[in-house]
Order: structure tokens, then sequence, then C-alpha cells
């Protein structure tokens, strides 16, 4: 006797696709956001709490806008690959709309 099962390619049934949100991860994922979130946007602004405005304003060695020239490019990347994630987020869900209503047999 044999210890594998014998079927025949009649017998065979696709995989139920289960597309539910469990409750559970959407939890985590929702807290660790948060978490994350909150841990670091507490970093700038504890910087920010205490400004050294008298020595900024007496600088005019123009510091400040050699930062600034190596900060805008990091701002568009950030920009673009936020969009880029937007979308491949937006495609996700219209993939997984389309799952929900497609028939395998």
């Amino acid at each position: 006797m044999s210890p594998w099962p014998t079927s025949s390619a009649a017998d065979w049934q696709p995989a139920a696709l289960d597309l539910s949100l469990d409750t559970r991860v959407t939890c985590f994922a929702v807290a660790v956001s948060l978490l994350t979130g909150a841990l670091f946007g507490m970093a700038p602004a504890w910087q920010s709490s205490k400004p050294e405005l008298t020595s900024m304003l007496k600088d005019r060695s123009g510091s400040q806008f050699q930062t600034l020239r190596f900060q805008n490019p990091l701002i568009v990347g950030q920009v673009a690959l936020s969009l880029v994630a937007l979308i491949f987020a937006g495609l996700f869900v219209r993939t997984l709309k389309r799952l929900k209503r497609f028939s395998p047999l």
C-alpha cells in the first residue's frame, strides 16, 4: 500500500482565496506605524525646541544655504518614492478587488 494518497486530476480542487482582513494584523500594523511616526517625529521636535536664534542670525557665512542645497534633492527623492508607493498601493487594492470577483470554476 502506498503512503501517498491516490487521486486523479478530476478530484483536484483549487484552493480558496481568503482575502478578508485580519484584525490582529491590522491593529499591529497601525500600532507599529503610530509608534514609528511618534518616535521619528520626536527627534526633530526635540532639536527645534531649543533653537539658538542669536547665533543663527549672527552667522552670515552661508552654511544654512549649503545644507539647504543638499536637502532639496533628498526632499524631491522622498516625494518621488512616496508617489511610487501610493501608485503601487492603489494598483494592489484594485487587484484585490478584482480577485474577490474572480471565480476560478
